[in-house]
């Protein structure tokens, strides 16, 4: 083992590749140390470089930034007390400029300049409008020793120049398997965008493809020379900050005005710590494109340079240094308070939380606690549960309306903070934004636990970095790693642990019944924190969801008492002090003598109150209101409050018959105020959430002075804030259930008041609703890009109400005929506009169920039109509602234009189609079955399943992921992931409470739902897991694998139960009867084996497929098997006896899956050859339809358990929705090619269109009518490749049949047909002349052809792989070929010689010249022909420069995001021709558009 004390060189990374990079340099690697100090958490290795003894560490995984690196640094120094020189070598940004051309690859030394240290924390300083930015802080420059070894290094490598490179390479050398991701990667690959160009946020593709790789976006930079230093050393300022710098405008000022050189999130937390020379290898240029290509190089050379600095420097220098430790020890002990106060700010900052929510916040400072001296042996109870041993976790208080449970709750709260023991707290409030749900309830509760356990913030930092949108996910999510995944993450306490109460009131008050419920069964899981006892304390109505909630889980987690049950004497004694108290104020306020009011009256009040504190509370307001007498208010209260026997009757009705009692008004005055009151105050008890005076004046067309006139008598029932901006409420929910219960002359009648509403809603949205309400710039604008202060501008209070409820209304009231009609009018004038205002509210997910609602309410058969409209409405909606939820105007755009020409919705608002669209595209005559696309996965789609309970739908996918998706509102709800192979099934359980995943990574994984956990791995298999099943009592799980068994598990225990072994290849499907008698299993061994489940044997084996059967499915009764093979067949068996029912025959490609609706009616099936059927089994199984839309193969489909919707999965990496009720036929013929196209072409004069399929025919359009003229036949294969002649006269194609052909496009007669080739030819080009014809083909050979005789010219030989393009140069002289073997080749046309091969790193499928033919540009970037000089700029022959069609998703006008491409519209070849663009569609549909430009 080695001494610690030996090392006098410290050297820190951050990252993994750094950490490798370092230990490849060392001449010498040692034994680790003999002892650590026991807190230190570094890992080191150490060893030799020179005659310096070098310890390396580096960073956490997981952990980035100043702070992080701080605290690795204290703890080498305090291990290690003999480093006396530091460095810090690795990667960084690189911010070239005009003086300094940084490339990636290069290297930056931090040297001081202009008065600063060499390094600058850029976000520690301000910025002063009109002045450039200013550090505020002060950062050490690295040690004297340092910046002299660095000088001498520069003046060697000056005079003879460096050999990093080689260095690199005799690295690599030794350690051959690093040499993948660490040599240095293809010039090409070195790509500065500039700087407007910003990468796509979410967007995972290539930046190449998402950025353009031309010099519109790329800044062109001529290759080195050959006397240059490559990589170059660069010495200068290097910016530090705790963020990743991404945005290359702030980089371009920070480089012009400071000439910073190098960006990185490391080096300021060190410099004042730990003195040392930051030295960084550049491995992007700190914009949005990211280049990870690039770290391990970067790593490397920068290694390379620390090495030939240290070489520089001698020992006997190093020893005179005086230790680091011995310099900083005055800060040393003060650096851990700072690192964690950093740590705490940065995790604070990031957690969204939910305002004024936490005990103590501004809107409820003045909000009563407990009387001193009332609740006291409550308060004794609650105050000693938390820190007595052996107490249940959660403390749940309950209790009916106004019987004092937020004020206990406050109580509780001071108490806990007094004591040190108040964790968190969150008092849930309905109707006050975020305060009334739980989105931000978990974050919330961190923010505060960060505050009370410091230790916290590291793992709530991680959670953060490793999902920036945790705050957005499902509670389950939040909680497992925002919450429970960083208290789990806590060390050993260095004093006795601490205990820490939650403090959560009003949990009724939550506005989804099923978020309390996840909340009730997630708090249990803090007991598993080790580190710190947490305590939840929880008040709430017992309302039956949180009743349900606490049934499930166990008794021994928490301990309840109910507030109402509490002995009538004690709640009497504590509302008599409570009156007392409040009666002492009241008599000091108002002078008033000292024996009023008499113990008998208070004893009446008492009496009056019992067992509500909202009552007494109630009273005192009243009595105490400066605007009348007390005596004489408390007088008229007692002798009206005889008269009435319900509790709240007694409270409310002597207090409103008083306010509207007015002496001096007569009858009709008093009736008229009497309205008013029921009028003003019965719609606000009403609002699903409280309105302001001014927001009700705008709503109710009455002046905002008049509202509050009315509304001031009323304080003592609510709550009239001064600011007419903020909502008034009422104090207590017990005073709307009075008003709406009450017998008297005040109830407000529910029903009609909430029509009232419903109505007002509609005249509000009517007032204001308009197409691109907020006035966006562009019809693509995304919802997150959009000002939150313009939508608070254009979107009033009252209007963002309306559109959220007004269904909500009209459900509690009865609406009469003539009201219909105005509902159907206002869809018919605003629908698209109230779609538009949800969607920009984000509430687009709740259209579907506002509609499904409205259809409740109006099912009768005299509102036929409105149920048709809505019908219709629902099916737009759910096929546009995910673009409408990104960019809310493209309802108006891609949801009008792709609609069916006969939508109802698309008929009504025709007039909204946007101005510039000049032709649609071909639609659909009605809609077809699929419901919508379910975008996200980034692979194919293997497995979906449904939950039982209809709530959840299940995605598996080979990228390695599970999402979960709300099937009702197409939204999704969860990203499970854990599997390090692809996802071949998923299966619920019977509960829904579990959700099994089977992967290629051999493993079975259950997963908890509530909490999106994983609960336990299932090992065993040897071989991929293919498929899993519950049996319908759930008491067992079965899964089949590639290593030709079954096993049979206990899901709750997660142990192996039984191996089923029989079967001669991989377990494809499996598949338990209804009745849990059998268990079926297909296998790639072409038999179905049935088992019998009480005793695990084989019972029968099902022989007759020609190939793997791929799925099988019981139907409902048991009584049938269907099975689907590789063999194009589907099979139906009589399970009891084994005989074969009948064979489904005639289908195109692999069967993939099966499965049997409900009710036993319908047999999906899912295909290779892209399509659904479904076969109707009532009628003799026949077909009843085939389902078109996916572009890939099907790979499974299923059920909901209702039987009303079909979910598919391919490899198109979608999953669809289907409505299997919905007919069959085909609204409209479409002329199209009946497969994928391969490619479209416009003829020089733009008055023809080419289109070629895999269908073998070529098809010729008038484009400007979008109508087909005539279709070539002749090619034996799939067509891949046309081209028009320079005079329009010839057409040449090229075919998998391995001829290129030369149609006659005034005749359409084929004029010739061209051998030669030896396979599939891809690519054909004709020269500028038109003399000639190239020809590329996958036989790795380009072929030129004279195109009038159909003579082979020449044969060009070189490329190692398939050639996919050809092209001619502008000016004929040259012949351009891409291949898969990731060339470029240039020939002589002429002569066929090879004038020039141009590598690139990857496959080229595109090539185009610009118009001077010195640069081609190709799928993967831009290619020098030959070098044109510094100041050269290529120009490319765009035809349109206006529309471009991005990633396949989005058509753009002027490079604005304009027209969506919904899935089944998007191209796989596209062309444009002046304003008309082409799409060519993997279904064989060829679609014209023309624009406005």
């Amino acid at each position: 083992m080695s001494d610690p004390k030996i090392y006098t060189v410290g050297w820190i990374c951050a990252i993994t590749a750094e950490y490798v990079a370092a230990q490849a340099f060392l001449d010498e690697q040692h034994e680790g140390p003999e002892d650590l100090p026991p807190r230190n958490k570094n890992d080191y290795t150490l060893g030799r470089i020179g005659k310096h003894n070098i310890v390396i560490s580096v960073l956490p995984m997981g952990e980035y930034g100043t702070s992080s690196a701080a605290r690795v640094a204290e703890d080498m120094l305090h291990s290690f007390p003999n480093v006396r020189i530091g460095l810090m070598v690795g990667i960084g940004g690189g911010a070239p400029s005009v003086k300094h051309d940084v490339r990636l690859g290069d290297i930056v030394i931090s040297i001081p300049l202009n008065g600063r240290s060499g390094v600058i924390q850029y976000d520690f300083g301000k910025m002063i409008q009109g002045q450039s930015f200013q550090p505020t802080g002060f950062l050490d420059q690295p040690p004297t020793i340092l910046r002299a070894a660095v000088n001498g290094l520069r003046a060697r490598y000056e005079s003879e120049g460096h050999r990093l490179e080689e260095a690199v390479d005799e690295a690599l050398k030794k350690r051959p398997r690093l040499r993948k991701k660490y040599k240095r990667p293809e010039p090409e690959s070195d790509r500065l965008y500039q700087s407007q160009v910003v990468h796509p946020q979410g967007n995972g593709s290539s930046c190449p493809v998402d950025c353009g790789n031309d010099s519109n976006s790329l800044v062109l930079r001529a290759p080195r020379s050959g006397d240059e230093d490559n990589p170059a050393i660069h010495y200068g300022l290097i910016a530090s900050a705790n963020q990743l710098m991404k945005d290359a405008l702030i980089r371009d000022r920070l480089a012009t005005e400071m000439g910073v050189l190098c960006f990185e999130m490391e080096a300021a937390g060190m410099m004042n710590h730990f003195p040392c020379l930051v030295i960084r290898g550049i491995c992007d240029y700190s914009d949005s494109h990211k280049n990870e290509e690039w770290q391990g190089y970067a790593a490397m050379v920068a290694a390379a340079y620390a090495k030939d600095l240290l070489y520089r420097i001698y020992p006997q220098q190093v020893e005179k240094e005086e230790r680091i430790s011995e310099i900083l020890k005055p800060a040393i002990n003060h650096v851990a308070k700072t690192l964690d106060r950093i740590d705490h700010t940065l995790a604070l900052d990031k957690l969204l939380v939910a305002s004024e929510a936490e005990y103590n916040s501004y809107t409820d400072q003045y909000e009563e606690e407990c009387l001193q001296g009332t609740r006291t042996e409550l308060l004794r109870q609650i105050m000693e549960w938390p820190t007595s041993p052996n107490q249940k976790s959660i403390f749940w208080l309950n209790g009916m309306a106004g019987t004092g449970k937020s004020t206990i709750s406050r109580t509780v709260a001071k108490s806990l903070r007094d004591t040190n023991h108040l964790g968190a707290s969150f008092f849930f409030k309905r109707g006050e934004g975020d305060r009334g749900n739980a989105k931000k309830f978990f974050p919330t509760l961190m923010k505060q636990l960060v505050l009370k356990i410091p230790e916290l913030s590291s793992g709530v930092q991680k959670a953060l970095w490793n999902d920036p949108e945790i705050a957005s996910k499902s509670l389950g999510e939040q909680f497992e790693k925002l919450l429970l995944q960083p208290l789990l993450d806590l060390g050993r306490p260095d004093k006795q642990m601490q205990t820490a109460v939650i403090v959560i009131d009003g949990l009724d008050e939550c506005e989804h019944d099923l978020d309390v419920q996840n909340i009730i069964r997630l708090l249990p899981l803090l007991q598993q924190a080790n580190m710190v006892c947490l305590r939840v304390f929880l008040t709430s109505r017992p309302e039956p969801p949180i009743r349900l909630g606490f049934s499930k889980i166990a008794d021994h987690d928490y301990q309840d008492l109910a507030l109402h049950e509490i002995p009538d004497k004690v709640t009497e004694h504590d509302i008599r002090l409570f009156l007392k108290d409040r009666f002492t104020k009241i008599r000091s306020d108002r002078k008033i003598s000292e024996d009023w009011p008499s113990d008998k009256v208070i004893q009446g009040l008492v009496t009056m109150s019992v067992p509500l504190f909202i009552s007494a509370a109630t009273v005192c307001r009243y009595i105490g209101n400066s605007k009348w007498e007390p005596k004489r208010r408390l007088e008229e209260l007692l002798q009206d409050q005889a008269r009435y026997a319900m509790k709240m009757d007694k409270t409310y009705l002597p207090i409103l018959t008083r306010l509207l009692d007015d002496q001096d008004s007569d009858e009709w005055e008093q009736h008229q105020l009497l309205q008013e009151f029921q009028k003003i105050v019965g719609i606000i008890i009403l609002l699903a959430i409280p309105f302001s005076v001014n927001a009700l004046s705008h709503f109710l067309g009455i002046e905002p002075g008049l509202i509050s006139h009315h509304l001031d008598l009323f304080q003592s029932v609510l709550s009239l804030p001064t600011n007419r901006d903020l909502p008034v409420r009422i104090l207590h929910s017990s005073f709307r259930d009075f008003l709406v219960q009450s017998k008297s002359k005040f109830r407000v009648n529910e029903v009609n008041t909430h029509k009232e509403i419903a109505l007002y809603c509609l005249k509000t949205m009517r007032g204001h609703l308009q197409n691109n309400i907020c006035n966006l710039e562009s019809p693509g604008t995304h919802w997150v890009d959009i000002d939150p202060q313009s939508l608070r501008h254009y979107l009033p209070p009252e209007l963002r109400y309306s559109c959220r409820y007004w269904i909500y209304h009209l459900e509690h009231s009865e609406i009469l005929s003539s009201e219909m009609e105005l509902i159907l009018v206002f869809l018919q004038e605003h629908f698209l506009h109230w779609v538009e205002v949800m969607s920009l509210l984000g509430l687009a997910s709740e259209i579907i169920g506002m509609l499904n609602l409205l259809q409740i309410i109006i099912q009768d058969d005299q509102h036929s039109a409105t149920c048709d409209f809505l019908q219709d409405a629902k099916r737009f909606i759910l096929k546009n509602r995910q673009i409408a939820d990104k960019a809310p105007l493209q309802i108006y755009c891609a949801g009008l234009i792709f609609a069916p020409q006969t939508s109802i919705v698309r008929r009504m608002f025709k007039a909204e189609l946007p101005s510039w669209i000049g032709h649609l595209p071909r639609v659909e005559e009605r809609w077809s079955a699929e419901l919508e696309a379910l975008e996200g996965h980034l692979d194919s789609v293997i497995s979906v399943a449904f939950s039982p309970d209809n709530h959840l739908l299940a995605s598996g996918s080979s990228d390695n992921t599970i999402r979960l998706w709300d099937p009702a509102l197409g939204k999704l709800q969860q990203i499970l992931k854990g599997h390090s192979g692809s996802i071949r099934a998923v299966a619920f359980s019977p509960d829904s409470q579990l959700l099994a995943s089977g992967s290629g990574d051999k493993t079975i994984r259950l997963w908890d739902l509530a909490t999106g956990t994983l609960q336990q791995t299932l090992e065993g298999h040897l071989d991929w897991v293919r498929t899993v099943a519950f049996v319908p009592d759930g008491r067992l799980l079965a899964s089949g694998s590639d290593d030709k068994t079954i096993r049979l598990w206990d899901p709750a225990l997660g142990t192996l139960q039984q191996i089923l072994k029989g079967h001669s290849d991989s377990i494809r499907t499996v598949a338990f009867s209804p009745n849990s008698q059998l268990l079926a299993s297909g296998s790639d061994d072409k038999t179905i084996r049935l088992w019998d489940l009480a005793t695990g044997t084989l019972q029968q084996t099902l022989e007759g497929h020609l190939d793997s059967v791929n799925s099988v499915a019981f139907s409902s009764n048991s009584q049938l098997l269907a099975s689907g093979s590789g063999d194009k067949t589907i099979r139906l068996w009589e399970p009891a006896t084994g005989m074969l029912q009948q064979t489904l025959e005639g289908l195109l490609d692999w069967i993939n899956s099966v499965a049997f609706s409900p009710d036993g009616r319908l047999l999906a099936s899912a295909s290779d050859d892209n399509t659904i059927r479904l076969w109707d089994l009532a009628r003799g199984i026949a077909l009843q339809q085939t389902l078109e839309s996916h572009s890939g193969s099907v790979r499974t489909v299923a059920f909901s358990p209702d039987g009303r919707l079909l979910a598919s999965g391919s490899g198109d990496k979608t999953v669809r929705l289907w409505d299997p009720a919905i007919g069959s036929t085909l609204q409209q013929t479409l002329e199209n090619h009946s497969d994928l196209v391969r490619t479209v072409a416009f003829s020089p004069d733009g008055l023809l269109l080419a289109s070629s399929s895999d269908d073998k025919t070529i098809c010729l359009w008038d484009p400007v009518r979008g109508i087909l003229q005539q279709t070539l036949k002749g090619h034996l294969g799939p067509v891949r490749m046309v081209a028009f002649s320079p005079n329009g006269q010839l057409l040449a194609s090229g075919s998998d049949d391995q001829t290129v052909r030369l149609w006659d496009l005034s005749t359409g007669t084929l004029q010739k047909t061209l051998n030669g080739h030896s396979y599939s030819v891809s690519s054909v080009a004709f020269s500028p002349s038109g003399w000639l014809l190239a020809s590329g083909s996958y036989d790795n050979t380009v072929q030129i052809w004279e195109s009038a005789t159909g003579i082979l010219q020449q044969t060009l030989k070189g490329h190692l792989d398939w050639v996919n393009t050809v092209v001619f140069s502008p000016d004929g002289r040259l012949l351009a070929s891409g291949s898969d073997d990731n060339t470029v080749r240039l020939w002589d046309p002429a002569t066929g010689i090879l004038q020039q091969t141009l590598s690139i790193n990857g496959s080229v499928d595109y090539l185009e010249f610009s118009q001077d033919s010195l640069c081609l540009k190709t799928n993967l970037g831009l290619l020098v022909v030959q070098d044109a000089g510094e100041n050269h700029t290529s120009r490319f022959p765009y035809r349109s420069l206006s529309i471009f069609v991005e990633q396949a998703q989005w058509i753009k006008l002027d490079g604005e995001n304009t027209l969506w491409l919904p899935p089944e519209f998007r191209p796989n070849c596209s062309a444009i021709n002046g304003n008309l663009l082409v799409l060519g569609h993997a279904s064989g549909r060829v679609s014209f558009i023309a624009f406005r430009v």
